[in-house]
């Protein structure tokens, strides 16, 4: 097998991993923004948690996912209760987004 290949298949493993992991890194951010409404201190966390899924979704292709996690990242900038309801939809939307 050509590094090449080695390098493909690598990739494609990991990537059925992210996929197999997403549903519970959404439901992860459904937690964090339910946390950071009774704890604005979380917001950081909730900022990093949007960050790293939009990088990690656009690596392996998900572009749904990877916009939907950015415009969340951009959200937690003005965490008000209208952000926390566009919050909210967001991560709905990527439930969706996942399983389809």
């Amino acid at each position: 097998m050509a590094n090449g290949d080695l390098i493909e298949t690598r990739l494609l493993q990991l990537k059925h991993r992210f996929l197999a992991a997403l549903p519970q890194r959404i439901e992860a951010l459904a937690n964090a923004i339910a946390l950071c409404e009774q704890e604005p201190a979380a917001a950081p966390e909730l900022s990093r948690q949007f960050h790293s899924l939009a990088g990690t979704a656009g690596t392996y292709g998900l572009v749904a996912i990877s916009a939907l996690a950015r415009e969340g990242e951009d959200a937690c900038g003005s965490l008000d209760p209208d952000a926390f309801h566009y919050l909210r939809y967001l991560v709905d939307t990527m439930r969706y987004a996942e399983a389809a």
